[in-house]
């Protein structure tokens, strides 16, 4: 791309973090970025919905340059599939899917693979471009995968003015952003190895897993810039700073940046584990299935006395049989409830109980007495993170199952497949279902097991060193 403009889509970089969004340009020296498979499935998906759209739209000319593009539109093309537009004074190329010809006037408008635009701030922020670039009397729209359509608002439009002027800011400028780390953008960014060795060096106060970005700014007025300054801080030193409201968080964040600083567990709480007859679980979903409502293909258990190889049973459920699985993972909980006298259900995090709600919801379930003993008795199900949460200050960015189990110093419990994550998940069965080889779609389907197996077990190695912390007071 001519480095003279931006395009609308370096909203995706942008939405993330200003400095990702000026290594596209400036790609680091020596730094050889690997097209992550996860962001390459996301752009096939988007492709296919685009491909669905376009059938459904009649008649089209598809336009191979800017000029063609004008061209097309002074004959009042009634649909122009990918046009080309261009602002000399913004400095900005963008490329909507389609421009409408409505009532004498173009409409741009982008087939989004998603049923939300709550959060998209780089969707918007394109969408929004296009409009600013276009000029037209109609707002921009997207055309969502459930068939909803989403028009801009003119709140939407104010995020793409303030896209357009930072990016056009960051294509003119030699010098990369400052920035910060953020644990949740960070850990995945192709420049992390850049980005990190940096941040860790300068103590770079993000790396506190309690302490917002939005609240540096009052906390360097205050003299509060690196780790070590909050470690050494008051609890009244952080009085009314922004995102750091209570007592609880204050405090959260002093004890985090020693723990972080000095490679030590701080507890703060009395460290509860399950009580009863633990079964650990874990669930693996595929976010496009069921009309992009999302469907659960694996549901995995860890059964007293936890040997994995022996001890570890689950319920495959390819998405068309999406309720069924939920019926046989009822079932098996109900068989659980009989065998173990004090059966209570472990997992990480609160996702597990959300997916169970929502499809006791989708398939009319909800009142399942299976359904309403885990979703309304406490004593069903515990969740470790909150435990954690509510007992431990860490030394890790992050308090994900992950980031506590493969950490050497903590659990030091270590996955089977290195490479496996969630996101690897959702690729790998992407690749499972695409296949039509029944070899290569069994051994794909062994190490998504693995992986789940794997996660269970993680919880269960993270319950154990809990306990051997507890038992040490």
């Amino acid at each position: 791309m001519d480095k003279r403009y931006f395009n609308a889509s370096d909203a995706i970089s942008w939405s993330i973090c200003a400095r990702r969004a000026w290594f596209d340009r400036n790609l680091p020296d020596g730094l050889v970025v690997e097209i992550d498979p996860f962001d390459t499935l996301m752009q096939e998906k988007g492709l296919e919905h685009e491909a669905t759209v376009l059938a459904t739209l009649g008649a089209y000319e598809q336009a191979t340059s800017v000029e063609h593009t004008q061209e097309l539109m002074r004959q009042q093309a009634p649909l122009i599939y990918q046009g080309l537009l261009v602002s000399d004074a913004l400095g900005v190329l963008c490329q909507p899917d389609f421009l409408r010809l409505d009532d004498g006037a173009y409409r741009a408008e982008d087939a989004k693979f998603s049923t939300t635009m709550s959060g998209k701030k780089d969707q918007i922020a394109q969408l929004g471009t296009y409009d600013i670039v276009l000029g037209s009397k109609h707002r921009a729209r997207a055309l969502m995968a459930d068939g909803e359509v989403y028009e801009l608002s003119d709140s939407d439009l104010r995020t793409a003015k303030r896209f357009i002027d930072d990016m056009g800011a960051i294509a003119a400028s030699s010098q990369r952003p400052e920035a910060n780390f953020v644990a949740t953008k960070c850990e995945s960014c192709p420049y992390r190895p850049v980005c990190r060795p940096e941040f860790e060096a300068s103590e770079n106060l993000g790396l506190n897993y309690f302490v917002d970005n939005r609240a540096l700014p009052e906390l360097g007025k205050r003299g509060i810039r690196t780790l070590s300054d909050m470690a050494r801080a008051e609890i009244s030193d952080l009085d009314d700073v922004p995102y750091l409201k209570t007592v609880e968080k204050r405090t959260n964040a002093i004890l985090q940046a020693q723990s972080y600083l000095q490679k030590r567990v701080i507890k703060i709480g009395e460290i509860n584990t399950p009580p009863g007859d633990a079964v650990h679980f874990d669930i693996e979903t595929w976010p496009f299935g069921s009309g992009g409502q999302g469907s659960v293909y694996l549901w995995g258990f860890l059964l007293p006395p936890y040997d994995p190889a022996t001890c570890y049973e689950y319920v495959w459920a390819d998405e068309q049989d999406d309720e069924q699985g939920f019926l046989s993972v009822l079932d098996a909980i109900e068989k659980y409830r009989q065998r173990f006298n004090e059966l209570v259900l472990v997992h990480y995090s609160d996702f597990e109980r959300i997916q169970i709600r929502r499809l006791a919801e989708r398939y009319g379930l909800v009142e399942h007495p299976t359904v309403r003993w885990l979703l309304d008795d406490p004593s069903s199900c515990f969740d470790i993170k909150k435990s954690v949460s509510s007992a431990l200050i860490l030394p890790v960015t992050g308090y994900g199952l992950k980031a506590i189990c493969k950490h050497p110093d903590l659990v030091n419990f270590q996955w089977a497949l290195k490479e496996s994550g969630s996101q690897w998940s959702v690729v790998r069965y992407a690749n499972y279902l695409a296949s039509n080889d029944a070899v290569e779609r069994a051994a794909i389907r062994e190490e998504l097991l693995a992986y789940n197996r794997d996660d269970v077990t993680g919880t269960l190695e993270q319950q154990r060193w809990m306990e051997r912390l507890a038992s040490n007071n």
